[in-house]
């Protein structure tokens, strides 16, 4: 079985688990760089427990080569744990992707789960900003989440609904191909999958490092 966040469950799942093989799936920063010296580091607090618990895993997936060297580096240096470790990419680009027809103009996309961490509400009110500048602007927000309540107000307080909408949830891979820009406003993200996808379609994006 694999576990990813632990969520509280963690120690159930160890103690249930038995014979089953257990395997940690980490897709985000396991630790933080800023906290982190020669003779402590401090964990992803996600994490933290099946790390402190290597000895029960059987296995790490991580996403990336230099996440596995960096994770191994660190059991050496912090633990006495030597867990087997293997990288399996979170995604993947099949083709590179390019428009028929010409794009929408003045057409921004962006798609995430609708949580506040992606802060889809800073985008909403750059792009009403912006659009005193070019009336045509239009914004689309694909996705679906818990905040969407939220956003539909928001869009609905500020008068925003002809050129803002909540589009939900669906298979992006055409539809790229529609906008001339990508937005994000996360200030934190474990791949970013959805910048891999935009930039495969030929998109620019605005965002944060």
């Amino acid at each position: 079985m694999c576990l990813d966040r632990e969520k509280d469950i963690g120690q159930v799942i160890f103690e249930e688990a038995q014979k089953a093989r257990l395997g940690v799936v980490i897709h985000a920063e396991h630790f933080s760089e800023n906290a982190t010296n020669h003779d402590y580091i401090l964990w992803n607090n996600f994490y933290d427990y099946q790390f402190t618990n290597a000895d029960k895993i059987d296995f790490f997936i991580v996403a990336t080569e230099t996440q596995k060297e960096i994770l191994t580096q660190q059991f050496e240096r912090y633990t006495t744990f030597h867990p087997k470790i293997y990288t399996i990419p979170v995604g993947s680009l099949d083709v590179l992707r390019y428009p028929e027809k010409k794009r929408i103009p003045f057409s921004m996309i962006t798609a995430s789960r609708l949580a506040t961490e992606k802060h889809l509400d800073w985008l909403i009110k750059a792009t009403i900003e912006a659009r005193k500048q070019l009336p045509n602007l239009t914004l689309d927000i694909y996705g679906s989440g818990g905040e969407r309540e939220n956003l539909s107000q928001l869009i609905e307080h500020k008068k925003a609904q002809e050129y803002i909408r909540l589009k939900g949830h669906e298979d992006l891979t055409q539809v790229y191909l529609h906008y001339e820009l990508y937005l994000t406003a996360s200030t934190s993200e474990g791949f970013g999958l959805t910048l891999m996808e935009a930039v495969g379609s030929g998109l620019p994006l605005i965002g944060f490092d």
